[in-house]
């Protein structure tokens, strides 16, 4: 596993609000069987595993990765090239991608929460607004769970 693999795969694990699935990571950081395995046996303590969704459970371990991302960001590979992004603008391009890729997956609740919080950390109302306004995605994550994200959501926009 390449430095820049190991960087997105920790970045993007501490990003994520619900989790993701394994696919998901490994077509993100572009990684194979072997070194998603190789990753999870030296991270197992950190990683937590619910229902089929890794997330990492530590908040300090997340918030040293991110301090590191946040310094050494021209290592990791983006599709676009920012010039000279500061540290939030990075974060909302990584998490722009995230919703990007969550997109491809299975049509279900996890997907949609996942999908607007990125939408919303990475600053883009307009697909943000887009994606909320869709009534079958409203219908779907209108519930007692979700009524204050929906709330902070629209207050946003």
């Amino acid at each position: 596993m390449t430095k820049v693999q190991l960087q997105m795969l920790l970045t993007i694990l501490s990003l994520t609000n619900t989790g993701l699935t394994l696919e998901e990571m490994k077509s993100f950081a572009s990684i194979n069987m072997a070194q998603w395995n190789m990753f999870k046996l030296i991270f197992k303590p950190l990683l937590i595993l619910h229902n089929q969704y890794y997330k990492i459970i530590k908040r300090s371990f997340k918030y040293y990765i991110l301090q590191l991302v946040c310094d050494e960001r021209p290592l990791l590979y983006l599709n676009e090239v920012i010039k000279d992004p500061g540290p939030n603008k990075y974060l909302h391009q990584i998490h722009n991608e995230l919703a990007k890729k969550i997109e491809q997956s299975p049509m279900c609740l996890r997907r949609l929460e996942e999908k607007f919080y990125h939408l919303h950390q990475s600053r883009i109302s307009f697909q943000l607004k887009q994606e909320l306004s869709k009534i079958t995605n409203f219908l779907l994550v209108f519930n007692p769970h979700n009524k204050f994200e929906l709330c902070r959501y629209w207050s946003k926009l």
